[in-house]
């Protein structure tokens, strides 16, 4: 940052972003001022040549008390300083730490002049631009500085002197002189330079720069003096490694010499212990002060007693959009003009700073509205010293529009889905309750209760973003499908409640349903993916079903999750039996979890015939739950529960894992290979990498790939048909069987069959139980074995209860049949007997 002056005091009102910043720049005044405990004099002065800071040590120095020497002049002090080349040099330099030494003239009286040893540093603002120099006089002792007349008021520099006269001057040089030659062999150096390195003349000359660097900055060392040779001159601060092997920090100069044809370089070293420390405290603390500045979220600005821009961060520009050409306009007015047009009252915007420019001690906070929205928090304060002279003033902005507008968004969220937009639950139950309190007599009230089929599935599969768009995009439909009046609210994860009010009658809410029901049966399109998904609605009736709020979303629950038994994308209206049937669900589902923690569930294994031989050419594992209280509980009633509670993961796996172990044990036992088919479901294939949890449990269990069938649905497939096609791609590469179950009964497109390698068909046995009776259907089963044979798979017949059938079958050209006309699921001990059995009897086959 640019600015030395600073204020140490805060005011009670300086808000808790200008604290840090006054301290910051409080701390770096009292490092200049610091520097009088070691007698180091130090001058600041801006680019237009004004000091800016002069401590007591230099004051002492120059004869002069503190109001003569601010705000005046550098050239009233030193007369041969070029400040414009100065500058010039400092823009050239990107680095912030950059130093110039050398030697300068200060004007110590009337008619003496001093020459003294000193080193110069900028002082750079937010844009990396020097706008300040700080001169630190090296040595102010007085002793071995020649002191020149002046003669009039034209101060002259020394002329030509002899060599002896030469020698004097270097040997009253402060620091080390040095001359090395063309082969970096040094030739000439002081009195100091020897005294400091501790070496004999004998011993320094010849020596080389290496002689008196510390190894680990040689290189650093080196590289400077190649600068020097290649560009005229360069600095270095190294340590000066004396006889001894003591380190001194020094700061060395180099400046290329030619004399009688040969090129070297001369240059002088200064003892860094001292000033070193000031200077790196210095620089510590501007560093920090601008960091402070820079990393603020606050638009700062300061300005001194004149209004010329002082300090000026990034975010001040950001907030107020000033384009890089005014920002940096070092006329601060026209800042000020773009600033207040940008403003909805300019006018007042530049009264209030004139004023508090005019009043040096006001401390001032307000708010201030730009043109495109944006609301400032101004605050303003003097910028004064600890003896409270006033140096300028102190401005931060601190936007507070997006403050504002999530307040405003928290009062919005307090009563709407901070995902869809719509209505809370909290906001829809107190529209239930206020509905119900008002109802007209004779009038009704329907709630209704909707739940997306299959959300789950999407949105564990393509992830929770792709899920939640999903959703937004079923709230802007449900949105069209009802009337400006009716409630629309999230109820929670992907689940709805549509508040119909003043209704005639309860076939009102029947009408609205359906079409909720067919709305949403059509695809949605998120990003430019086609879904398809449905909804299952469940709806209640005030006051035929339920007196109050809580009653009436109970029981519109109840009755969505009857529809879903019913086979979902449908509506079903409440009944007292339904009720009761949601507690018995909730009740099932609970039973659930404790079997399957406990260990209570088990595998029934039904086997798979041959047509032709009449032997057992596999079998169908299918999972059994014998509950303690309830008995046997048949799979058609718990499946749908573990598949809507996500239980069936942790099922499927269970089952695979199982299944395959038996089969290994058939193996171990000495039965002749037979190949177990387990069922899959959606949510094991898109919840996880299906493949890699088959594959490792066929690795751990030992069975050969080719003694597991995998048995997925055509509606499974068409839940994710590319994951599907690489998940069973991959299995059937590795030697795993794959199966169509239910053929015919879920997805109705075909073309899906080429994209998988299925070695079977199975027929669902809705088909097979009619064929005998309805021509239509024996029609079907007949197409699927010829489709089947045409694409090169084995055909198997489900549900085959009857002598019947089984010829039927076998006339028609069916592969495989299964079902109980030979034999119902059985535990794996009967299996292994029906095995025996029916290897014995294959030939007498019918």
């Amino acid at each position: 940052m640019t600015s030395i002056r600073a204020s140490s005091e805060a005011t009670e009102a300086t808000p808790p972003g200008a604290s840090p910043l006054e301290a910051a720049a409080s701390r770096l005044m009292d490092l200049v001022t610091a520097t009088l405990v070691d007698g180091i004099p130090v001058l600041v002065c801006d680019r237009a040549g004004r000091i800016v800071l002069a401590n007591d040590a230099l004051h002492t120095v120059l004869n002069r008390s503190k109001n003569e020497l601010l705000n005046q002049s550098y050239s009233d002090v030193c007369i041969d300083l070029a400040l414009d080349e100065l500058f010039e040099d400092m823009e050239k330099s990107p680095a912030v730490t950059s130093r110039w030494s050398g030697y300068i003239t200060l004007k110590t009286g009337e008619r003496e002049t001093q020459m003294m040893s000193a080193t110069i540093s900028a002082l750079r603002d937010a844009t990396g631009s020097p706008s300040h120099c700080v001169v630190v006089i090296n040595d102010a002792s007085g002793g071995g500085i020649r002191r020149i007349p002046t003669k009039g008021t034209a101060l002259q520099r020394p002329g030509n002197y002899d060599g002896d006269y030469a020698e004097a001057i270097l040997n009253s040089l402060p620091g080390v002189f040095y001359h090395f030659d063309d082969n970096f062999k040094l030739v000439r150096w002081n009195q100091n330079f020897e005294k400091i390195s501790g070496y004999t003349a004998n011993e320094l000359l010849g020596a080389e720069p290496k002689m008196f660097c510390v190894e680990e900055q040689r290189e650093l060392v080196y590289s400077r003096i190649r600068e020097v040779m290649e560009i005229g001159e360069s600095t270095v601060e190294s340590d000066f490694l004396r006889k001894d092997g003591k380190r001194i920090p020094y700061l060395f100069t180099g400046t290329r010499f030619e004399r009688h044809g040969r090129v070297g370089f001369v240059g002088v070293g200064n003892d860094l212990s001292t000033r070193k420390r000031i200077e790196e405290a210095l620089r510590v603390e501007t560093a920090r002060f601008e960091a402070q500045v820079e990393s603020s979220v606050d638009g700062i600005l300061v300005v001194d007693e004149n209004f010329v821009k002082v300090i000026q961060n990034q975010r001040l520009a950001e907030q107020w959009k000033i384009p890089h050409h005014i920002a940096a306009n070092p006329d601060n007015a026209v800042q000020l003009e773009y600033a207040a047009s940008n403003t909805t009252r300019p006018d007042e915007f530049i009264a209030k700073v004139h004023w508090l420019m005019a009043h040096p001690n006001e401390v001032s906070s307000d708010e201030i509205e730009l043109r495109d929205g944006t609301v400032l928090d101004r605050y303003s304060a003097p910028v004064l010293d600890r003896e409270g002279n006033y140096y300028g003033r102190t401005w931060i902005h601190r936007d507070i529009t997006a403050r504002k507008q999530s307040e405003q968004r928290i009062r919005h969220l307090a009563s709407h889905d901070g995902l869809t937009g719509l209505c809370n639950r909290n906001v829809v139950q107190e529209r239930i309750a206020n509905a119900i309190d008002t109802a007209q007599p004779g009038r009704r009230i329907a709630l209704l209760y909707l739940d997306l089929d299959r959300f789950k599935i999407i949105n564990d599969g393509y992830g929770h973003p792709f899920g939640d768009e999903v959703l937004k995009a079923t709230a802007k439909r449900l949105q069209s499908l009802v009337l400006p009046q009716d409630t629309v609210a999230r109820y929670g994860g992907d689940e709805f409640l549509i508040l119909l009010t003043d209704l005639d009658s309860a076939a009102d809410a029947h009408g609205i349903a359906k079409r909720i029901v067919a709305g949403l049966d059509g695809p949605l399109i998120v990003n430019q993916r086609s879904v398809h998904l449905s909804g299952t609605v469940g709806a209640s009736i005030f006051p035929d079903d339920a007196e109050t709020a809580d009653e009436l979303i109970g029981n519109a629950d109840a009755a969505m999750y009857r529809a879903k038994e019913l086979g979902r994308n449908t509506f079903q209206f409440y009944s007292r039996e339904l009720g009761e049937e949601a507690m018995r669900r909730v009740d099932l589902e609970t039973r659930l979890r404790v079997a399957i923690q406990n260990g209570r569930l088990s595998l029934a294994y039904q086997p798979k015939v041959s047509l032709k031989s009449g032997a057992i050419v596999g079998c169908e594992a299918l999972v059994r739950w014998h509950d303690p209280e309830l008995g046997h509980i048949a799979p058609d009633r718990f499946i749908p529960v573990a598949e809507e509670s996500g239980l069936i993961i942790s099922i499927g796996d269970w089952v695979l894992r199982a299944a395959c172990a038996q089969a290994r044990a058939w193996l171990d036992k000495g039965l002749r290979p037979i190949c177990v088919a387990v069922n899959v479901s959606a949510r094991q294939l898109l919840q996880q990498d299906f493949a890699v949890v088959v594959l490792r449990c066929l690795a751990e269990t030992g069975l050969p790939p080719e003694l597991l069938e995998i048995e997925l649905t055509e509606t499974l497939i068409a839940s994710d048909t590319e994951r599907a096609a690489e998940t069973f791609g991959c299995l059937s590469a590795s030697g795993v069987k794959l199966s169509i179950d239910d053929f015919g009964t879920g997805y109705s497109s075909l073309s899906y069959l080429q994209n998988f390698r299925v070695d079977t068909l199975k027929i669902d046995k809705s088909f097979i139980a009619k064929m005998l009776s309805d021509s239509g259907n024996a029609a079907i089963v007949r197409a699927a074995i010829s489709l089947g044979h045409n694409l090169q798979f084995k055909v198997l017949a489900e549900g085959v209860e009857t002598l019947e059938q089984c010829r039927f079958l076998a006339e028609i050209g069916c592969d495989e049949v299964q079902g109980y006309f030979f034999s119902k699921p059985v535990p794996s001990t009967e299996f292994e007997a029906l095995l025996s059995m029916r290897d014995a009897q294959a030939q007498q086959l019918v």
